[in-house]
């Protein structure tokens, strides 16, 4: 049997779909949220056979596994790049579409503060005004 954790154990025994908690990697892999089926990925899959270990195969082993991990990390950190970059694309399309659809909304909102400028040179004019008639009767 395998050992889960408490969380785990507990939405088993109540047969929860692990595809609808976003925590589990079933639910990760299906929204497209991990790298799953990288190549890379693909060599940490445990053997359950024993193998015969020869002392230089172990060796280049040992000598690339910074590399694997340092070339893992790349992969890991572009993807995530790669997903946050489109999401931003997707959201600018939306927000043009949005405009686009309420456009009049904007054109009635830049006539009224037309109107609204007209309105306040006239006041500061007839202010003017009314300074110069005084200055002038005084």
């Amino acid at each position: 049997m395998h050992k889960f954790r408490s969380k785990c154990y507990k939405l088993f025994k109540r047969k929860w779909n692990p595809r609808k908690t976003k925590w589990t990697k079933t639910y990760r892999m299906l929204k497209k949220k991990s790298l799953y089926e990288d190549e890379i990925l693909k060599l940490e899959k445990k053997i359950d056979e024993p193998l015969v270990v020869d002392k230089q195969i172990l060796n280049q082993t040992i000598e690339v596994i910074p590399q694997y991990i340092e070339k893992r990390m790349e992969r890991e950190d572009f993807f995530v790049m790669d997903r946050i970059l489109t999401q931003r694309e997707k959201e600018k399309e939306n927000e043009i579409k949005f405009i686009e659809k309420h456009k009049h909304l904007l054109e009635d909102r830049e006539a009224k503060k037309k109107v609204i400028k007209g309105v306040i040179i006239g006041k500061k004019k007839e202010k003017e005004t009314k300074t110069i008639q005084e200055y002038e009767i005084n």
